[in-house]
């Protein structure tokens, strides 16, 4: 340090300059935490404390790996906005601790490229300062020559020194406090959209219609993420249908959803990323997609989507997502129990088409039951008196099962309850009951009957077979026939004709009439349960009442299929001939 006077005086001058510097950064660094004006407030302190013609400050942008100019005099020059600086250049360069002259061509500058150091050479530039705290680089001061054509000195260069470390510091601080600000504000905008997501669920679920939940999640899906459209696509079946829109018309989709509603996996309108899109999936299950477009800034311009907003509307899809499946679960449940009372109500109504009570019959002991497969079923039986004193006995059976199948069944008793009093000519009747059944049916369904007439004076029983299964006529004796004359099954052909036959029934004997449901039920072994099986059963038990014959075949047939659903209705009536025949009026005929 030079000795006289003069020089120490003017050293002190400096001295205090730079102290009373200090304090002012450290007031300025108090009331601003803005880099740009702190860093325009230093560089001004700088140049004035030391008495520096030009220069500027760059600060250390760690992630992105450069050194961005934040303060610079005019006649500054710039290599290039920003210059590139690795983690170890960085780290060279934060090391050296101590400001650098580089007016000697000589002087290498660890960490700095040497083109940048060429170009500020020649504009005049004579000192780098790095900016660092515990190693770690902050910034970089680059300074032009001292007023008056002065050379840098030793004393110079410490209160540069000086300067350089409370310059690290704070500029260290203010960085810490920055990224503090956006930790929280980031912090604050999730509290935020956690607030509103859990006021979205609570107004979701109050709602159970899934078309007002729909209109609800797609006004607070635009209204969170300040979209001007919402759409959503249903997934139903492979096949996306567009469900629900919020800010337009369903015929009008605005281009920034046009790319989405082409396909919404995969949209071909991805240009300006102005429309986002998420799936709405619950335990695997794609229930739709949930897009959004237009996001309006307040300007009213529309601005990108960003990564956070697509979390967002990943989150809030997620929980509309549960929504929309308890909704459709409810209103599949709902519509459940609707099909459940219409079910109930047409099962009223077909038991309503069979006899409530078995009427009794002349010189006959007849018993019947039926058990469709699901609620209810396609199988028929009538036991009713006709004129001329007989007796019509019938079973049928329907194609299909269910309700079209009970359709079809109501088809067929208004119809032959219309010519029920006709049956005496049993040929003639079936006819016209089968033209009338092919005009009030699909050409794709048909009816399998079997007709039968007691006539009590005679001891016969007088039996039409239309494609059914035919009746066991089983003798006292043991002996056993089948019974199938008659024709086509009923609905397919108008032309079709039909014939009968007669048999004359013995005190003991008894016909077994039933639908193909009994002999085709299987059990776990694939087996069926046949007509043998159902002819033994009846000789094995022909002595018994038709009741007890009923309830045994109809045991049999639980016991034979387990567990097994029954594939098919099962109708069975079974018709044994009593001893003696009472007309009425106290004579056995």
């Amino acid at each position: 340090m030079p000795g006289d006077p003069l020089h120490q005086d003017d050293f002190k001058d400096k001295l205090i300059f730079v102290l009373s510097a200090l304090d002012d950064m450290g007031d300025i660094l108090t009331r601003s935490m803005k880099f740009e004006y702190t860093a325009k407030y230093l560089m001004r302190l700088i140049l004035g404390s030391i008495g520096i013609t030009k220069g500027a400050i760059y600060i250390y942008i760690t992630s992105k790996e450069f050194l961005k100019p934040m303060s610079a005099t005019t006649r500054f020059p710039h290599p290039k906005s920003t210059m590139h600086l690795g983690p170890e250049d960085a780290a060279r360069l934060a090391g050296i601790g101590e400001p650098i002259r580089i007016h000697d061509p000589e002087i290498r500058v660890p960490g700095i490229p040497p083109e940048p150091i060429r170009i500020w050479r020649e504009n005049g530039i004579q000192v780098l300062a790095p900016l660092a705290v515990k190693g770690e680089l902050i910034g970089l001061v680059c300074l032009g020559p001292l007023l008056g054509g002065r050379k840098f000195g030793q004393s110079d260069l410490e209160m540069l020194r000086l300067l350089a470390r409370h310059i690290s510091v704070s500029f260290l601080t203010n960085k810490l406090l920055n990224e503090t600000q956006k930790v929280n504000f980031k912090l604050n905008r999730k509290i935020l959209e956690l607030e509103q997501l859990h006021e979205v669920g609570l107004a979701i679920v109050r709602l159970r219609s899934s078309g007002e939940m729909l209109d609800e999640i797609l006004t607070r899906a635009s209204a969170i993420l300040d979209a001007r459209y919402g759409a959503f696509w249903r997934n139903d079946g492979g096949r996306r249908q567009l469900s629900g829109v919020f800010g337009f018309e369903r015929d009008s989709i605005p281009d920034l959803l046009s790319g989405i509603s082409d396909d919404p996996v995969s949209p071909t309108d991805q240009s300006g990323r102005f429309a986002l899109y998420v799936p709405v999936t619950v335990r695997d299950t794609c229930y739709g997609y949930l897009a959004v477009a237009g996001k309006e800034s307040r300007g009213g311009d529309f601005m990108e989507f960003t990564d956070t907003d697509r979390q967002l509307l990943t989150s809030f899809a997620n929980q509309a997502g549960v929504a929309l499946e308890n909704a459709y679960l409810y209103e599949e449940a709902l519509e459940k129990e609707r099909m459940e009372k219409d079910l109930q109500i047409a099962l009223e109504i077909q038991k309503a088409l069979l006899p409530q009570t078995i009427p009794e019959v002349p010189g006959l002991e007849i018993a019947a039951l039926t058990l469709p497969c699901r609620t209810i079923g396609g199988d028929f039986y009538d036991i009713e008196a006709i004129p001329g004193g007989g007796t019509a006995v019938t079973i049928a059976d329907v194609s299909g099962k269910g309700v079209p199948a009970a359709m079809l069944v109501s088809t067929f008793h208004a119809v032959f309850h219309m010519l029920r009093p006709h049956l005496a000519d049993l040929e003639e009747s079936i006819g016209r009951f089968n033209k009338l059944i092919c005009e009030a049916t699909p050409d794709n369904k048909f009816i399998s009957a079997v007709f039968a007439i007691w006539y009590p004076e005679k001891e016969s029983m007088r039996l039409l077979t239309a494609g059914h299964d035919p009746t066991i006529l089983m003798r006292s004796d043991g002996s056993h026939r089948v019974l199938n004359a008659g024709g086509l099954i009923l609905g397919l052909f108008p032309d079709a004709t039909y014939s009968s036959q007669t048999v004359l029934l013995r005190p003991g004997d008894l016909m077994c009439m039933y639908t193909d449901g009994i002999i085709d039920l299987r059990n776990s072994r694939h087996e069926h349960f046949g007509l043998d099986r159902l002819v033994n059963l009846c000789r094995d038990n022909r002595s018994q009442s038709s009741d007890s014959i009923l309830e045994t075949i109809s045991r049999a047939c639980r016991t034979f299929r387990d567990d097994i659903p029954a594939p098919d209705d099962q109708t069975l009536i079974i018709i044994r001939r009593t001893g003696s025949i009472d007309d009425g009026t106290g004579r056995n005929l």
